[in-house]
């Protein structure tokens, strides 16, 4: 693997790691499908992410999100909730 390119561990890989990101598939299902933002997630406690603060703002971006997710997130917010 290439400087500069990301990858998913679940073991410990022997070199340093940039960004620790623990969740269930669920919380990041969510996530990926709209139902709650990634920041919405992380503030819940859902989603956990350790690192420099400079990478942890621009991991959202880092993830390729369902193409339907921001028409969920419309969706969502136009249903009152009872």
């Amino acid at each position: 693997m290439g400087r500069g390119e990301a990858s998913v561990c679940l073991q410990h890989p022997g070199f340093d790691i940039d960004v620790t990101v623990t969740a269930t598939t669920p919380a990041l299902a969510d996530v990926f499908q709209g139902y709650c933002s990634w920041h919405e997630a992380v503030d819940a406690g859902r989603i956990q992410v350790a690192g420099l603060p400079r990478l942890l703002d621009a991991l959202p971006r880092w993830f390729l999100w369902s193409p339907w997710a921001a028409v969920t997130r419309e969706r969502a917010d136009r249903t009152p909730t009872r």
